[in-house]
């Protein structure tokens, strides 16, 4: 299994120097970048000789995905910028996450909530079958949106798409959040085409995991090897500044004897 770590631009060199096997940068990020700091972003990741296989945190609360701001033209614009910046790094999934851009209004209606969400993930899927990159429904946790927040709903999207480029993340920070039990996944691996792992604070916050977070990655270790699961394995903790180093290195480590 690959394991990989989702990092900002800046910590590019330290994720390559860590020993990932890959990185995945955040969509906003590189959506936001102008053409000079894009083109240095690339040299760096060449340089550094690490793969980005995706891009998560795919975009804010500027491009809706679930309420009455959704614009199809506006989604389309920017998944065609992402899927040319990202031909150029080589992705291969864009992990519709996007927490801010599915918050949505109280009492709105949950059934246009979701047409505008199949018509978010149908554009942007549409638009990235030609360049072999997958569109993954990511569900997240209740505290942070209102929309596809359980893993039922993530598959129930996917299905109902139906195309071969669009999966599924199966994210065990957000199940934590939610209270449910990680068993409850093992039905929805075989759809997974990438799995999110990261500690979690009592506020909520995502640090680096280590030896505290032994037993609940023991029991997620378990759960994928019993569903055959070999892809790839990204840790996704909040961006940092201090000790990302040790931090990225002493979680490497664990990771590679326990996956």
């Amino acid at each position: 299994m690959k394991i990989g770590l989702c990092v900002f631009s800046a910590n590019i060199e330290k994720a390559a120097k860590a020993g990932y096997d890959y990185i995945q940068l955040p969509g906003f990020e590189v959506a936001k970048m102008n053409d000079a700091e894009f083109e240095k972003t690339a040299e760096t990741v060449k340089n550094c000789g690490i793969p980005v296989l995706g891009f998560n945190a795919f975009c804010t609360g500027e491009l809706p995905i679930a309420s009455d701001g959704f614009d199809e033209a506006k989604t389309v614009d920017y998944v065609r910028l992402l899927l040319k910046r990202g031909k150029a790094l080589g992705v291969r999934n864009f992990g519709i996450g996007a927490p801010l851009a599915r918050r949505l209004p109280a009492g709105f209606d949950m059934k246009k909530a979701w047409e505008n969400g199949k018509s978010f993930m149908l554009a942007a899927a549409r638009e990235a079958l030609p360049y072999g990159v997958n569109v993954l429904v990511e569900p997240l946790n209740n505290k942070c949106c209102d929309f596809i927040t359980t893993l039922p709903e993530g598959k129930k999207m996917a299905d109902e798409i139906a195309m071969e480029n669009v999966g599924m993340i199966v994210d065990f920070y957000h199940m934590t959040v939610n209270g449910e039990k990680y068993e409850t996944a093992a039905e929805y691996i075989p759809f997974a085409k990438d799995v999110h792992i990261s500690g979690c604070g009592e506020k909520y916050e995502r640090p680096f995991v280590g030896e505290k977070d032994r037993a609940s990655l023991e029991s997620i270790a378990a759960i994928l090897k019993k569903a055959g699961y070999d892809k790839t394995l990204s840790l996704e903790p909040d961006n940092i500044s201090d000790g990302f180093e040790e931090k990225a290195a002493e979680s490497l480590k664990l990771l590679r004897e326990l996956f």
